[in-house]
């Protein structure tokens, strides 16, 4: 997908800081995407910046709030790396992107940025399963208001390596039946956010969350060496991401939304490297890279 195709609609027809937004009806596709123009009509390409509202933030309801203030052993090395790379983790100190998303909005703007992505926090939103917590939503919809306002289209992420609690505690992605709790939220937040967003992206390299959660223990629930569980929580994050795609495109007014999944690829930097291909890590790459890079960027 190119840069145009990638964000949601704004308006039919705008003008921001001498850009022209227009609808191209022209195109074959589910959803009017906006064809940003400049003065001499030619195409914009839409860049931006991401964020991610538990690195910036925290959040007292996260699995990864828990963990850092859990004994999990992974934890020294944590705190220990912050200590040597000069920070300190987001629970010591963080940019505060909850409270001061209008200076983010407007420093983005500043760099000419016309996207914005960022995440839907699952915790913040749901704290306690099954209880939304309305003051989260109507903070989250003052965020999107002023990157709108400010000319952005939003590119919002449902999963983002984070999820509440609650969720771990039920078994987290090892559990088919936890599959459903991910797509009520998905739709919920279409509901919530829907006359805002457009774009909507399930999962977050789903890859990194299985492998680093079961096989490595540094993402939460912290497990390592754990390979069948990997496999078990990554078929089911898959699975969670074509049925809430299924219940997305079945609302009122679901042609308009465009979903898929964001996925890091992997490549050789050099020819020297091509003896990585025939290796197992390689092998390994090369099937993560095809057919699962196809449907992660076919934006549908």
């Amino acid at each position: 997908m190119n840069g145009t195709e990638a964000y949601g609609a704004l308006g039919a027809q705008t003008t921001v800081n001498g850009t022209r937004i227009n609808y191209n009806p022209g195109r074959s596709s589910s959803v009017d995407i906006p064809v940003q123009r400049n003065a001499a009509g030619e195409e914009v390409f839409v860049k931006g910046v991401g964020t991610h509202m538990w690195q910036s933030s925290g959040d007292e309801a996260s699995n990864w709030t828990h963990i850092l203030k859990s004994w999990h052993p992974l934890n020294f090395a944590r705190f220990f790396m912050a200590r040597m790379l000069g920070g300190f983790t987001v629970l010591e100190r963080c940019p505060n992107s909850w409270d001061r998303y209008e200076e983010d909005a407007e420093l983005s703007a500043g760099l000419g940025c016309n996207g914005f992505r960022t995440n839907l926090e699952w915790s913040r939103i749901e704290p306690v399963q099954g209880r939304i917590d309305m003051a989260a939503v109507q903070r989250y919809r003052a965020i999107f208001n002023s990157l709108v306002q400010r000319g952005m289209t939003l590119n919002i992420t449902l999963h983002h390596f984070t999820q509440p609690q609650w969720f771990d505690e039920l078994g987290g992605w090892t559990k088919a039946e936890n599959i459903q709790l991910f797509v009520n939220f998905a739709v919920k937040a279409v509901e919530l956010f829907g006359d805002q967003v457009q774009i909507w992206a399930t999962f977050n390299e789903p890859t990194s969350s299985s492998t680093m959660g079961f096989i490595f223990g540094a993402y939460p629930p912290g497990r390592m060496l754990g390979f069948t569980t990997a496999g078990i929580a990554l078929l089911n994050m898959l699975r969670a991401h074509t049925a809430a795609y299924n219940a997305i495109k079945a609302l009122p007014g679901g042609e308009r939304h465009k979903v898929a999944f964001a996925k890091q690829l992997y490549c050789p930097a050099t020819c020297v490297q091509q003896l990585h291909h025939v290796s197992a890590p390689g092998l390994a790459g090369r099937v993560l890279n095809g057919h699962g890079a196809r449907q992660a960027c076919s934006i549908k």
